[in-house]
């Protein structure tokens, strides 16, 4: 999916664009999206 933003144009606040692309590449490998997805969506009335 694309959104059409770019990394490099991510706020300042996040830190470099470079190292939270390579911290979401890492978690996107580790399942880490697809886990959180799954626990909050097991208890869809919280």
């Amino acid at each position: 999916m694309d959104t059409g933003s770019p990394w490099r144009s991510l706020p300042e606040r996040f830190g470099n664009w470079s190292t939270a692309f390579r911290r979401f590449r890492k978690w996107r490998d580790a399942d880490v999206f697809k886990r959180i997805f799954d626990a909050l969506s097991a208890e869809p009335d919280m």
